[in-house]
């Protein structure tokens, strides 16, 4: 507004997202048991599933804060951890050929389920109840959909500063630096002892979800799309007129309610489908 961009130009629609994302409903108890039990969890009714997540390349201190948080939890005496490493080959390799320490004598051993790069990220945060990351605005804006309270340990100065911020003064978690890993294990036994705090963060949380972001984007762009396609034959209709002939029916102004239809017909049969063949099968 301050550099004289018209008002209703400027549409706050959130960030978009991967369709795994769109829908903001929780599972009931009975779902959300299943999916874990089908990604190799431990179905459970208190918070204890922690999803640690990378990003991409898998973030400098990812290692030290995962064998933080594993022994932190093998000394609470429960706790699951998921390690999502992204394409840091070397992290979980390390993390995978680690010897954890045995919870207590006679019982089971503390294993983490550690993978590099998922595409089906969105079913591990609906059945994870935290997420430790850095404070990347995609997987903040996922976290946010899925109800989960965020840790955040590394941001990029400048760029993701505003993310910490975001997240914190909401009321939807907490950031506490990765060069610190004894802390942020801490920090995460905090929480998972005390699940009314948890589900505080995960409705706070909540309340910042954008899920229909793509969704709204799309929308608005294609309906600005028409509104100019329609404001064209206006033009080309009005210099008919002028020139004394009567416009056909092709030539008339469009209706707003004929106006996705009348899209529809300029897209010929099959082009997203062989779009989509395109993308999934490359050169």
């Amino acid at each position: 507004l301050k550099h004289g961009v018209p008002l209703r130009k400027i549409h706050l629609c959130g960030l978009p997202v991967r369709e795994g994302f769109w829908s903001p409903d929780k599972p009931s108890p009975a779902q959300r048991h299943r999916l874990q039990e089908q990604l190799g969890l431990r179905p459970t009714e208190r918070p204890e599933v922690v999803l640690l997540m990378g990003g991409g390349e898998g973030f400098g201190q990812l290692l030290n804060v995962a064998c933080a948080i594993g022994d932190r939890l093998i000394s609470l005496g429960y706790g699951q951890l998921v390690v999502v490493c992204g394409r840091n080959e070397e992290v979980r390799k390390a993390l995978l050929e680690r010897q954890w320490p045995p919870r207590r004598e006679g019982e089971w051993t503390f294993t983490p389920m550690i993978m590099g790069f998922v595409s089906n990220i969105d079913q591990y945060m609906t059945a994870a109840d935290c997420l430790v990351t850095k404070a990347g605005p995609g997987s903040i804006a996922e976290a946010m959909i899925k109800g989960l309270p965020c840790l955040l340990t590394a941001f990029v100065p400048g760029q993701e500063e505003g993310n910490v911020s975001f997240v914190t003064e909401n009321g939807a978690g907490a950031f506490v630096p990765d060069e610190e890993p004894d802390r942020v294990a801490e920090k995460v036994a905090e929480w998972l002892q005390d699940p009314d705090k948890m589900r505080e963060m995960s409705k706070n949380a909540q309340s910042l979800a954008r899920p229909d972001a793509a969704l709204d984007i799309t929308r608005r762009m294609c309906d600005r799309l028409l509104d100019l396609g329609v404001e064209l034959e206006e033009v080309g209709a009005g210099a008919t007129d002028s020139a004394g002939g009567a416009p056909s029916r092709q030539e008339r102004p469009l209706q707003r309610e004929d106006r996705w239809e009348h899209a529809a017909t300029r897209i010929p049969m099959g082009t997203l489908q062989r779009e989509e063949e395109d993308d999934l099968n490359p050169g």
